[in-house]
């Protein structure tokens, strides 16, 4: 959830996606022409930057790839918090 202090979008980002969009109308994931929608090749999470990582896509593209992300994300969290501690060399 996002808090309310906190902007949704950086500063000029309607700038930067209709630079994109005007750029290319062709979505990156599906290569058809028609992209409406700006996505950030590697997630904001992961590191990825507003500017150099963006490419065009579809609504329906980037809604796949965002739930896909969002259910590795949520697994590699399940497998961390399951995954047994590492027992001390010492200990029989």
């Amino acid at each position: 959830m996002w808090s309310s202090d906190r902007p949704r979008m950086p500063a000029g980002w309607s700038r930067t996606r209709r630079h994109v969009l005007n750029d290319s109308d062709v979505c990156y994931l599906c290569g058809q022409p028609g992209a409406d929608q700006v996505d950030h090749v590697l997630p904001r999470s992961r590191g990825g930057g507003d500017y150099l990582n963006l490419q065009p896509v579809h609504r329906d593209c980037h809604a796949k790839k965002s739930s896909a992300e969002g259910n590795n994300r949520r697994a590699e969290l399940r497998a961390r918090r399951f995954r047994p501690s590492d027992r001390h060399p010492g200990a029989c």
